[in-house]
């Protein structure tokens, strides 16, 4: 299977795997041996007692950010820790985790707007693809929550949002069709943290143990994610 396939590529492990453990600098390692280091932009590094393991990087909603490149596939995990300084429902709009201009082929963009979770997405042709979810969710300004995000070109059941370890079933699929989606661009793509290429959804808040699979990861590898252990493929 595909997933078989990306396991043996990298025997399960992240492909980019940001820890924000470093206590100085403006580079973040990349944990994933791959070398997909990023480059602070404005962000504050937090002590431990801050974070939710080792350091963390805060953000303040202006252009801050972490910024690497490497390449897109049509299947892929994102994993994070993040604390808001803000409730869940504020009306306004943060993006956790985002690839190359918004509207533009191949980008995608994970993101709280208003008072949903959304993933979106533009195939080849510049058609805007969105996964939102719409309720049954919650958090409060200062709280850790863990949140994971999968999507699947090749698949049918195509996004997937997880909170805490808890997948959440009430998508709104909004011109979500994969039988017309057209691949995404192929090739190395800008990846940023805390904000996206048009910078019109900047995170405030705080930011921790970022990590990108090349593969779906299974329900029992999610709750692995989520406890902290390396995921296993079963």
């Amino acid at each position: 299977t595909p997933a078989q396939i990306a396991w043996d590529y990298n025997r399960g492990k992240p492909i980019a795997y940001w820890k924000m453990d470093e206590a100085s600098g403006t580079q973040v390692d990349d944990w994933s041996g791959n070398g997909n280091h990023g480059t602070i932009t404005g962000a504050t590094r937090k002590n431990e007692s801050e974070c939710k393991s080792g350091g963390c990087l805060e953000f303040d909603a202006t252009s801050e950010k972490v910024s690497s490149v490497y390449s897109i596939t049509n299947a892929r995990t994102v994993s994070l820790w993040f604390k808001p300084n803000w409730d869940w429902d504020d009306g306004a709009s943060h993006a956790f985790y985002g690839t190359s201009a918004v509207g533009q082929a191949g980008a995608f963009v994970l993101r709280k707007t208003g008072s949903d979770i959304d993933l979106a997405m533009w195939d080849n042709g510049a058609v805007q693809r969105l996964y939102r979810i719409d309720s049954n969710f919650s958090w409060s300004a200062g709280e850790w929550h863990h949140l994971l995000a999968i999507w699947d070109w090749n698949s049918t059941d195509g996004a997937r949002i997880y909170l805490d370890g808890k997948r959440l079933l009430d998508g709104v699929a909004d011109n979500y069709n994969l039988t017309s989606f057209t691949k995404p661009v192929s090739g190395p793509a800008s990846q940023l943290i805390g904000n996206e290429q048009s910078g019109a959804y900047n995170f405030n808040g705080t930011i921790d143990d970022v990590k990108i699979y090349n593969y779906v990861l299974t329900e029992e590898q999610i709750k692995q994610d989520y406890a902290g252990r390396a995921v296993n493929f079963k």
